[in-house]
């Protein structure tokens, strides 16, 4: 009990990663190039402007992606800013 009051009064909890952000590494470890999850996806525009955050992910996308690069759909769904 002493261990988890230190940890919620020093590190609290961690805010939620941001889903391009998780989908960018997770390509990382995997190895991947855009043109993959182009594939993932299907379509290579598509895979662009997801990754550079113009156009919003649907709720198929992120089911695929979520399938394929196995990062949970609760991380995909988080709002995230896009230009």
């Amino acid at each position: 009990m002493l261990i988890q009051r230190y940890e919620d009064e020093t590190v609290g909890e961690f805010p939620d990663p941001d889903p391009i952000e998780a989908i960018k590494f997770k390509m990382e470890q995997m190895e991947m190039s855009q043109k993959d999850l182009a594939e993932v996806i299907g379509l290579k525009s598509r895979a662009s402007e997801i990754l550079s955050r113009k156009r919003p992910m649907s709720i198929n996308i992120i089911r695929k992606i979520s399938k394929a690069l196995s990062i949970p759909a609760d991380i995909l769904i988080q709002p995230y800013e896009t230009v």
